[in-house]
């Protein structure tokens, strides 16, 4: 899945707008996983976990169907 991600980074035929959208994305959905594993050990009310969790899947929606 990382080489998936990661080789359409590394094309130079592949639009450089696409590319840094790919960069920043991934950098988003890393940024925001681990903004959710740290709530869950600093113990973060629910619902702020749920709105991360949520974000997650809606940037990796636009990112896959955008």
């Amino acid at each position: 899945m990382i080489k998936k991600f990661v080789k359409p980074i590394l094309d130079h035929k592949v639009d450089l707008q696409e590319r840094i959208f790919r960069l920043v994305t991934g950098m988003e959905v890393t940024a925001l996983t681990l903004m959710l594993l740290g709530g869950m050990f600093t113990g973060e009310n629910v619902e702020s976990l749920a709105v991360l969790f949520v974000c997650i899947i809606l940037v990796a929606a636009v990112a896959s169907f955008g």
